[in-house]
């Protein structure tokens, strides 16, 4: 135990830092739109609404949030993966994309329904978490540290 400091580790599940987690996501997701030239045809949809021309093709994937920190063994962040179009849309695709982890002895990312791009802490390091969509992959880094609390 390092001096002056106490580990709390996986004890530390307070609930505003998973909403913090999935504000930052939304906030770069929004950032991501926001930066994107205006298009009259740009129509921004969920995962699970709309449809998009049939003519746009994807052309990009990103993977927010980017770069990604994980405070504490067990627990979790929700990555997202947008997907840019020919038409200038941007479209949701966590639930359609294939998510993997380089080392899962440090972090396991969810591939089934309902946990894609999920990440959860095993150990602590740095691995790269990808999300692959037809022929696009994108990938970000995620850290996980410990938590570190200054002694009363």
């Amino acid at each position: 135990m390092h001096s002056g400091a106490m580990h709390l580790g996986a004890m530390h599940k307070d609930t505003w830092h998973f909403a913090a987690r999935k504000r930052i996501a939304w906030i770069a997701a929004c950032m991501l739109l926001l930066a994107l030239p205006p298009s009259r045809e740009r129509l921004v949809r969920a995962e699970t609404g709309g449809t998009r021309e049939p003519s746009a093709n994807l052309v990009s994937l990103q993977i927010q949030p980017s770069p990604a920190q994980i405070h504490g063994i067990g627990e979790t962040l929700q990555f997202i993966a947008l997907g840019g179009y020919s038409d200038g849309s941007v479209r949701l695709l966590t639930a359609a994309a294939a998510w993997n982890s380089s080392d899962a002895n440090i972090a396991l990312i969810g591939n089934e329904e309902g946990s894609r791009g999920r990440a959860t802490s095993v150990s602590f390091g740095s691995v790269a978490i990808t999300a692959s969509f037809g022929q696009l992959r994108s990938a970000a880094m995620l850290t996980v540290s410990p938590v570190w609390c200054p002694e009363p």
